[in-house]
C-alpha cells in the first residue's frame, strides 16, 4: 500500500521573475498532493459495459459502466475534484446505458483515457502503465476515449518502450460487455496527486528503448519550439533565438526532428537542460541522473508544469521570461551563455531597471541601439529593431537591420524573405516625395 501523501510545499520549488509567486503558489497548492513511495491499488471488476467516446471535451461521453448504468469510479478521468470524462455513458438525460453489440470474455486491462495529444499521453494516459507489468502478456490492453493509440512515430516507440504489440492493443467502436477487467488507480492526477513511483514507468520505457544513458556533458541543451511555431514573427524569434544559442556554444534540439529514442538519449545527456513550458521538457521523466532543469513561461507556471518536478525529483527552475531575446538575456546573465552581457552607458541602466529578466523588448530605441554598437551581431537585437523601424516607418533603417540580420542567419528562408520585402519597401518609401512624408509622418 502507498505510503502516506503529503502536499509539497513551497520551498521544494525555485521561482526566478514571479513578485507574487507565494500567494499563487497557494492557490495550486491542493493540487500538489505527493506520494513518496509505493503504487495505486488495481480494481477488479465484472459484467461490464464498455461504452465509445463521443462529443469533444468536457461534453463528451463513454466509459466504463456497471449492469445499473453507474460508472467506475476507478475509471473516471479527472482534473483535480472535477470529472471530465467517464461518468455519463450518453448524451442523453436520462443516462440510459447502450445494450452490448458484443461480449470479450477474456480478461482486459483498463489504463484509463488515452490521448492523440503526445504530451498528455506522456502525462495523463500512462499514469495507470504501471499495470501492464502486473498482468500476463497477452492481455488485451484498453485505452478509453480513443479509437486507436497515436500512430505517429513517437507513438510507435512508445508503444515499444511499454513492451506492447500492436495486437494487444483494442479498437472498441461499440459498446461491448467486459467479462472481466482490471482498472489500475492513477498513479498520476492532473491537479491532484503524483504518486513518485510512477517515475518508474518512464525509466522502464527509455531502458526498453535502449536509451539510457547519465550525464556526460555540462554543455547546457536548449529545446526548441522553432519548427512548431504557427505564427511567422515567432518562428523568426526563436530561430533567431536557436542561432545566437549555438553561437554561444549551447546545444539546441527540435525534438520533433528525432526518432523518440534519439530524444531521450539527447536530454539524458546533458546535465543543463532549458525550454520553454510544455510536452518537449517531460522527456527529462525518461532519466534518473542528476540534472539542472529551466523552464520558461509566460506567466506564473500551470499546475501541470509543477507536477513535472514532483514526478522526476529533479531541481527545476521556473523563470517568468517567454520572448526569446528575454530568454537569451537570462541565460546570459545567469552564466550559461560563452560569455556573461554586460551592457554599457544607458542600456545598462535599462537593464537595471527593467530587472533580471529584462532583454532587448525592454530596452527603449537608444538602449537597443546601444547594445547593437556593443555586438553588432546581436541577431536578435537586429529583428527587434527591424520591427521598431517598420512600425514607425523607418524603412531605410529596417532594411539596414533586416539585411544584417539575413547574414547572420542565411539559411533562415523567412528572416531573407522578410530582408527583401524591407528592402523593396524603402525604395518605394525613397521615391515618395518629402513633404508627402511629412504629411503621412504626422
Amino acid at each position: 500500500m502507498p505510503a502516506t501523501e503529503e502536499l509539497a510545499t513551497f520551498d521544494r520549488f525555485r521561482f526566478d521573475g514571479f513578485d507574487d509567486a507565494p500567494e499563487r503558489f497557494a492557490r495550486l497548492q491542493p493540487g500538489l498532493r505527493c506520494v513518496p513511495s509505493g503504487l495505486p491499488a488495481i480494481d477488479e471488476h465484472r459484467d461490464i459495459v464498455f461504452v465509445p467516446a463521443a462529443g469533444m471535451l468536457e461534453s463528451a461521453t463513454g466509459g466504463l459502466f456497471d449492469r445499473t448504468g453507474a460508472p467506475l469510479a476507478a475509471a473516471l478521468h479527472r482534473h483535480g475534484e472535477r470529472v471530465l470524462f467517464g461518468d455519463r455513458p450518453t448524451a442523453s438525460t436520462t443516462a440510459q446505458l447502450p445494450d452490448p453489440s458484443a461480449t470479450i470474455d477474456c480478461d482486459v486491462l483498463c489504463l484509463g483515457r488515452g490521448f492523440h495529444h503526445f504530451g498528455h499521453m506522456l502525462l495523463e494516459g500512462l499514469a495507470r502503465a504501471f499495470a501492464i507489468a502486473q498482468m500476463p502478456e497477452d492481455t488485451p490492453l484498453l485505452w478509453l476515449g480513443i479509437t486507436q493509440f497515436p500512430t505517429s512515430r513517437s507513438g510507435r516507440r512508445l508503444l515499444q518502450g511499454l513492451g506492447v504489440s500492436p495486437d494487444r492493443l483494442l479498437h472498441l467502436d461499440q459498446p461491448v460487455r467486459l467479462r472481466r477487467v482490471f482498472v489500475p488507480r492513477p498513479a498520476l492526477v492532473y491537479a491532484h496527486e503524483v504518486h513518485r513511483d510512477v517515475a518508474n514507468t518512464y525509466l522502464a520505457i527509455a531502458e526498453e528503448l535502449g536509451a539510457v544513458t547519465a550525464p556526460t556533458t555540462d554543455q547546457p541543451l536548449y529545446l526548441s519550439r522553432a519548427g512548431l511555431q504557427q505564427n511567422p514573427d515567432a518562428r523568426r524569434s526563436e530561430a533567431a533565438l536557436e542561432s545566437w544559442l549555438e553561437r554561444e556554444g549551447i546545444a539546441v534540439l527540435r525534438p520533433e526532428t528525432l526518432d523518440l529514442r534519439d530524444q531521450i538519449a539527447t536530454v539524458n545527456r546533458h546535465r543543463h537542460v532549458f525550454g520553454p513550458r510544455g510536452t518537449a521538457l517531460r522527456l527529462t521523466f525518461f532519466g534518473q541522473g542528476p540534472q539542472q532543469i529551466v523552464s520558461f513561461h509566460d506567466g506564473f507556471p500551470p499546475v501541470s508544469s509543477l507536477q513535472n518536478q514532483l514526478v522526476t525529483g529533479k531541481s527545476e527552475t521556473f523563470v517568468n521570461v517567454a520572448q526569446p531575446g528575454d530568454v537569451a538575456r537570462w541565460l546570459r546573465d545567469h552564466g550559461y551563455a560563452r560569455h556573461r552581457f554586460e551592457p554599457n552607458g544607458s542600456a545598462a541602466s535599462n537593464a537595471s531597471t527593467a530587472g533580471p529578466a529584462a532583454g532587448c523588448s525592454a530596452l527603449d530605441d537608444h538602449a537597443l541601439a546601444h547594445r547593437l554598437t556593443d555586438d553588432p551581431w546581436d541577431l536578435i537585437g537586429r529583428l527587434e529593431m527591424t520591427t521598431r523601424c517598420r512600425q514607425r516607418g523607418d524603412w531605410a533603417a529596417a532594411a539596414e537591420h533586416a539585411a544584417i540580420a539575413a547574414r547572420l542567419h542565411p539559411l533562415d528562408p523567412e528572416i531573407r524573405d522578410l530582408a527583401a520585402t524591407m528592402q523593396r519597401k524603402a525604395g518605394r518609401w525613397a521615391r515618395v516625395p518629402r513633404v508627402v512624408k511629412r504629411l503621412l509622418r504626422r
